[in-house]
């Protein structure tokens, strides 16, 4: 694993990279962390996207003054679909796409509040919804997939 800096239109963030062992181009993944910032648990998982046969970069949106000062700023930005930690996110796809290594498909892994990036990502792009959306629900309670009119509900259409 690499530890890297991505330019972004705000500047440079640091991120990991892991590349797969073999012969490329592979396809990429851009992994999204959690509230709590790029840890352990992420690098595990980018290993492991890796060593399933792909490009994997996680950047760390709470590279511009820790996870107290950050997250209020990504969760803005997350409300407003838009803002600094959508320019990150870009940046990252654009480090892989640029790559000679990658083939230029690119995928998303988001993990809490990185799975809102996820989610919000692809939204424009969903012609069809084949996995279940899950929801966060009210403490005391258990999550389970979104239903179809939930989803139906968010914009996201539904086989049935």
């Amino acid at each position: 694993m690499t530890d890297i800096s991505i330019e972004t239109p705000n500047g440079s963030i640091d991120a990991v990279l892991e590349i797969p062992s073999g012969d490329g181009p592979w396809p990429g993944v851009v992994v999204i962390h959690d509230a709590f910032g790029l840890r352990e648990p992420h690098r595990e998982i980018v290993r492991q996207i890796a060593g399933n046969g792909f490009l994997a970069v996680a950047p760390n949106l709470f590279a511009r003054g820790g996870m107290v000062r950050c997250m209020r700023a990504v969760m803005k930005d997350l409300i407003a679909y838009e803002g600094q930690a959508f320019e990150d996110f870009a940046a990252a796809w654009e480090l892989l796409s640029s790559r000679s290594d990658c083939t230029g498909a690119i995928g998303i892994a988001g993990f809490c509040m990185g799975g809102m990036f996820t989610l919000l990502k692809v939204r424009p792009e969903l012609q069809s919804y084949e996995d279940p959306g899950w929801y966060v629900h009210p403490p005391g309670t258990v999550s389970q997939p979104a239903t179809a009119e939930e989803m139906r509900r968010d914009g996201i259409k539904t086989p049935v």
